[in-house]
C-alpha cells in the first residue's frame, strides 16, 4: 500500500482538505491487539475538484498507472470499513465518494494532504483538570494580583471582573474595614450625612470686574467723576453685578451614599461641590441651610474642618517632591492618634501600611521615587499625577468628600476602578461622597445612588439614579442607541445635541427655568423631600451617639498634630523641596559668585588712603542693597506655592502659620550662604579688609 494513492496506512489517519471536521469517522483496525489505532474515512459525497494547469500537465504522462493505484486503494479502504463494521456488530455504511475518480485528484492528494498521524490513545492524551482555581492565600498573593490587573484590563470575563472588584474591597478593608472601625474613636464621632435646603450661591460673574493695576491709583477718581456726571450717583457707587451661580437646591446624601453631579462645563457643578463641601471662600454669599450630621456649616468650619474635604480638578503638588515624600507628608500630618489605631499599632506602622495599600490601590507603587513634576520639571505622567491627588485625598479619611472631575487624565479602565474604589470606601467607612464626572460610562453610572443634573445654575433633576433616564423619557426626549445614561442626561441640556421624540417638539421644556419648574412639579421632587424628612428623623439618633462618645480630646478635630509638630513636618518638607531642585539652587549660588566677581572687579584693590574712603562707603551700600533686592526673587516661588497651601489648609494638614515659620527656618541658612558668598568675594577683592586693624 503506497502513500501516494491518497489513503491511510495502518496506524495513520487519513484527512482531506475539503472534508469538515464533523464528517470524519474513526474506524479501528482489526490488526490491533493492545491499543486501538483509528483511521479517518469520509462519509459524505465530495465532488471532484478541478486540478490546476501544472497538476494536469504532470499527471497526463502517468494517467493509467495512477488510475490503477487509486482503484486498488479504494478497494482496500472499503474492505477495512466492512471488517471494522463486522467486528463492531453492525453492517457497514456505504460511501459514495470513497474512491477517487481520476488521476488528477490522486496527484493532488499526494501533494496537498496533511501528514498522516496516529490518533492519540488514552495513555498519551491527558484531559485538562477542572479543579478549582488557586485562590489568594497570603497577603503577598493579594498584592501580586492587584499589581497585574492593569496589564490585563482588556478581554476579561464577568467573573474575572467581579473577582477583581472583590480584591479591591479586600484591600480597602485593610484601612477602612470593620476591624479598624471597632478600634477607632473617631469613627464614633463622625459627622456623616449632608442635608441642604434652598441652597443658593451668589457670586460675581466672570469678567464683571478687572484686576486693579498701578494706573488705577491715578485714574479711579476721574472715572468716578465721569460716571457720576453721565450715569448718576447710584451707578457711581455701584459694585460689580452679582448673580446666582446655583439657586434653590434641595436634597440629602446619607452616610454610605454616592451622588453623581452631571452638567456641561460652566453649568455650576464645581460651585455646588464647593458649597456641598463647605468651601465658601470667594463667593459673595451662600444662602440656605446646609448641615453635616446635624451640625451646621459654621461650626463645621470652625471645629471640624478636617471632616469635610474638596478635591479640586487641578493637581496641586510640589513639582520637585517625589511621590513617596508627597504621600508620606500627608500621612504624617493626618495619621490618627493611638485611640483610633489598632491595638499595638504604632504611628510608623500605620503610615507604612496605609502607604502600601493606597499606592497599590492607585497603581503608583512604581512611581514612588519619581518627582511629581509640572510644566518645567519632568516627572510622572498626567494620569499618575491625578492618582497621586486621589491617594492624598483618601489619606484624610474625611466624612464628607467632594471629587471635582477627578477622572480627568485617566483612561476608561482606570477611571472605572477609581470609581469602584470610591464606591467601596463609601460603603465601608459610611461617608457621604459627591462626584462630578464628564463622559461617565454606563459601568460608572451604575455605581452611584443618586444623580444631580445642573444647567445654568438650576436643578433639573435630583433623585435616584435608576429613575433619571425614565424621567426625561417621559418629558418627551429620546435616548439614541449606544448612548450611555450619563451622556443622555447631559445632552438634554444642550439644544443642539438633545434628541426629541416625534410629536413632542412643542411640548418639551426648552430653557433651564422651564426644566426646573417641571422638576418641582414632578413626583420625584416630592419623593426627594420625603427622603430629606426621613433622614432628618434619623439624625437625632446619630447625634446622640456622637455626643455620648465626645471627650475633651475630640471636641475639636481640625488638626491631628500640634503646632510645633506641624512646623517640624513642614520644615522637613521644605528642605526636601529645595533639595529636589538642586539645579536652580546651584545655579543661583553660581550667579551670586559671578556677580560678586564682577562687583569686586569694579572696586578692586581700593587705596587705603583718603581717596578710597568714599568708594568704600559705596561698596558697603551696594552690598546691603544687593542682598535686600535678592529677596525679591523669592516672590515667584511664594505665589506658586499659595494654591498648594490653600489646598492643604482645606485638608487640615497644617496651619498657614506653621508653613510660614517653616519657610522662614529654611530660608535663613540659604540666605546666609548667599550673603556669605557675595560678601566674602567683595571683602577681599575691594580691599575692605585693609581697614581692619587688629
Amino acid at each position: 500500500m503506497e502513500r501516494q494513492a491518497g489513503m491511510a496506512v495502518e496506524g495513520e489517519a487519513f484527512t482531506s482538505p475539503t472534508q469538515p471536521a464533523e464528517d470524519v469517522a474513526m474506524i479501528p483496525t482489526p490488526e490491533t491487539t493492545t491499543q486501538p489505532v483509528y483511521f479517518a474515512v469520509t462519509t459524505h459525497d465530495a465532488g471532484p475538484i478541478a486540478p490546476t494547469n501544472a497538476e494536469a500537465e504532470t499527471s497526463s504522462s502517468d494517467e493509467g498507472t495512477l488510475h490503477n493505484q487509486a482503484s486498488t486503494a479504494s478497494k482496500e479502504v472499503d474492505n477495512m470499513k466492512s471488517a471494522a463494521a463486522h467486528d463492531a456488530g453492525h453492517s457497514p455504511r456505504t460511501s459514495t465518494s470513497s474512491s477517487i475518480s481520476n488521476a488528477e485528484s490522486v496527484e493532488r492528494a499526494d501533494s496537498r494532504f496533511l501528514p498522516l498521524k496516529a490518533a492519540p490513545t488514552a495513555e498519551t492524551q491527558q484531559r485538562p483538570g477542572y479543579g478549582q482555581r488557586k485562590s489568594i492565600q497570603t497577603e503577598q498573593d493579594l498584592f501580586r494580583v492587584l499589581s497585574r490587573r492593569r496589564t490585563s484590563a482588556t478581554g476579561k470575563s464577568e467573573p474575572e471582573l467581579e473577582e477583581e472588584h472583590a480584591e479591591i474591597e479586600k484591600l480597602m478593608s485593610r484601612m477602612f474595614g470593620k476591624a479598624r472601625q471597632a478600634h477607632s474613636e473617631e469613627e464614633k464621632t463622625r459627622h456623616s450625612g449632608v442635608i441642604f435646603r434652598n441652597l443658593t450661591v451668589k457670586g460675581v460673574g466672570l469678567g464683571a470686574s478687572l484686576a486693579p493695576t498701578v494706573g488705577d491709583l491715578f485714574l479711579n477718581l476721574p472715572r468716578t467723576l465721569k460716571t457720576l456726571l453721565t450715569r448718576g450717583p447710584k451707578a457711581a457707587k455701584g459694585k460689580p453685578p452679582i448673580r446666582d451661580l446655583i439657586s434653590n437646591f434641595d436634597g440629602c446624601v446619607r452616610p454610605g451614599e454616592m451622588l453623581l453631579v452631571l452638567g456641561r462645563p460652566g453649568s455650576g457643578c464645581s460651585t455646588f461641590l464647593k458649597a456641598f463641601c463647605n468651601q465658601r471662600e470667594g463667593y459673595n454669599a451662600v444662602e440656605g441651610e446646609v448641615t453635616y450630621g446635624g451640625t451646621d456649616a459654621k461650626r463645621m468650619q470652625k471645629d471640624f474642618r478636617g471632616e469635610v474635604i474638596y478635591n479640586p480638578e487641578d493637581d496641586l503638588h510640589y513639582a520637585t517632591l517625589s511621590v513617596k515624600k508627597t504621600l508620606e507628608f500627608a500621612l504624617e500630618t493626618r495619621t490618627p492618634g493611638k485611640e483610633s489605631r489598632l491595638e499595638g499599632e504604632s504611628k510608623q506602622d500605620y503610615m507604612k501600611e496605609f502607604l502600601r495599600v493606597v499606592t497599590k490601590l492607585m497603581w503608583i507603587e512604581h512611581t514612588m521615587g519619581t518627582k511629581v513634576g509640572d510644566e518645567y520639571v519632568r516627572g510622572v505622567s498626567g494620569g499618575e499625577k491625578k492618582r497621586v491627588s486621589i491617594a492624598e485625598a483618601m489619606i484624610t479619611r474625611a466624612s464628607v468628600q467632594g471629587w471635582d472631575n477627578s477622572s480627568k487624565g485617566l483612561d476608561a479602565s482606570t477611571a472605572l476602578e477609581y470609581v469602584q474604589s470610591l464606591r467601596t470606601l463609601t460603603n465601608m467607612a459610611k461617608v457621604s461622597t459627591a462626584v462630578s464626572l464628564y463622559q461617565a460610562g454606563e459601568s460608572l453610572y451604575e455605581l452611584v445612588d443618586k444623580v444631580l443634573l445642573i444647567d445654568s445654575g438650576k436643578c433639573l433633576y435630583y433623585g435616584p439614579a435608576e429613575q433619571a433616564k425614565q424621567y426625561f423619557l417621559d418629558l418627551g426626549f429620546d435616548c439614541p442607541a449606544r448612548w450611555t445614561t450619563a451622556d443622555f442626561l447631559t445632552s438634554v441640556t444642550d439644544e443642539h445635541e438633545r434628541s426629541i421624540r416625534e410629536g413632542w417638539e412643542d411640548r418639551i421644556p426648552r430653557s433651564a427655568e422651564q426644566f426646573a419648574e417641571k422638576y418641582r412639579n414632578a413626583a420625584v421632587y416630592k419623593q426627594n423631600l420625603e427622603d430629606i424628612e426621613d433622614y432628618q428623623s434619623h439624625i437625632k439618633e446619630q447625634t446622640r451617639v456622637r455626643e455620648e462618645n465626645r471627650t475633651k480630646d475630640n471636641e475639636k478635630k481640625n488638626y491631628e498634630l500640634p503646632f510645633a509638630q506641624q512646623v517640624w513636618a513642614c520644615t522637613k518638607r521644605q528642605f526636601l523641596v529645595m533639595l529636589g531642585d538642586r539645579a536652580s539652587l546651584f545655579g543661583k549660588w553660581g550667579g551670586i559668585v559671578f556677580q560678586g566677581l564682577i562687583v569686586g572687579s569694579l572696586f578692586y584693590n581700593m587705596p587705603a588712603t583718603a581717596a578710597g574712603a568714599f568708594p568704600r562707603g559705596g561698596v558697603l551700600f551696594f552690598i546691603l542693597l544687593f542682598n535686600a533686592l535678592l529677596a525679591l526673587a523669592e516672590m515667584t516661588a511664594a505665589f506658586a506655592s499659595k494654591p498648594i497651601l490653600l489646598k492643604h489648609k482645606s485638608f487640615s494638614f497644617y496651619r498657614p502659620a506653621a508653613y510660614a515659620v517653616a519657610q522662614t527656618v529654611v530660608d535663613v541658612p540659604l540666605v546666609f550662604i548667599q550673603v556669605f558668598l557675595f560678601d566674602l568675594i567683595i571683602y577681599w577683592m575691594s580691599g575692605v579688609s585693609s581697614l581692619c586693624v587688629f
